[in-house]
């Protein structure tokens, strides 16, 4: 099994996993049962991703062997979340901008503006 089958079975779970609808409570039996395979699913796609990160490894082809280290983290983190171990983060997305010292100049000044009114108040 390549690592392309392994990252598409693991988005296929990952789909299966977040439902579009409650479940309703006549369902839980249903629910428990699809839980405990789709941990099943989980933790054969985790031996396979296991398996090709050491061939890899072994016949030096560190590429290969990095993919399969990242799509077992994608695992594990999957798995935390059906388990209820793993708690949602806010995305923090970091922005690196160059301006020209003019332009920096007048949004600092328009800021100082800004806010000196606010205080001023």
């Amino acid at each position: 099994m390549n690592l392309n089958t392994i990252t598409k079975r693991v988005a296929k779970v990952e789909e299966h996993l977040v439902p579009a609808t409650p479940s309703l409570p006549s369902q839980s039996g249903r629910q428990a049962d699809y839980d405990t395979a789709a941990q099943g699913q989980l933790q054969q796609l985790e031996r396979d991703a296991r398996r090709i990160m050491l061939k890899a490894e072994c016949k030096g082809d560190y590429r290969t062997a990095v993919a399969a280290v990242h799509e077992l983290g994608k695992i594990l983190e999957l798995q935390a979340r059906l388990n209820g171990n793993l708690q949602e983060k806010e995305a923090i997305h970091f922005v690196n901008v160059q301006l020209h010292a003019d332009t920096a100049a007048r949004i600092a000044s328009t800021y100082l503006a800004r806010h000196r009114t606010l205080e001023a108040q």
